[in-house]
């Protein structure tokens, strides 16, 4: 199998050959994935991959699961929002710069990146709050 790094690397070799693609949208340039014929994928066109991808693998887990006689551990349904979304909670995770996280996102306002992509999970706000044992002082 592999990674993810891996085929971008590939990516990233093939475009330094063939030519990077030169479309620019709101401002941002340099998109990696196209289509064989140089134009932006629209995000339905990634959805409608990852939903057969989804139903494909499903489709085999349910028959593996009956020959097995236990119960299938099936996909959620995943769209290319729902990645980005991913990415940007393990992102504010790992980052604590708000403002190169809203512009790594390309939101216009932080109150958009901080009120709908960031999500405390329940292991940051336990770390968060060890961080401050011993750092309050009560006089």
């Amino acid at each position: 199998m592999t990674d993810v790094r891996t085929v971008l690397l590939q990516e990233k070799a093939r475009q330094y050959s063939e030519g990077f693609c030169n479309i620019e949208v709101d401002g941002h340039a340099g998109f990696i994935f196209t289509t064989p014929k140089g134009n932006l994928l629209m995000h339905s066109t990634v959805d409608g991959v990852l939903d057969r991808i989804v139903q494909k693998y499903n489709r085999l887990e349910q028959s593996c699961a009956q020959q097995e006689r236990r119960k299938p551990e099936l996909l959620p349904h995943v769209s290319a929002h729902i990645f980005r979304h991913t990415f940007a909670t393990r992102f504010c995770e790992n980052e604590s710069n708000v403002k190169a996280i809203q512009e790594i996102l390309g939101h216009s306002r932080i109150s958009t990146t901080m009120d709908i992509y960031v999500e405390a999970t329940a292991d940051q706000k336990r770390t968060s709050m060890h961080a401050l044992e011993g750092k309050i002082k009560i006089s």
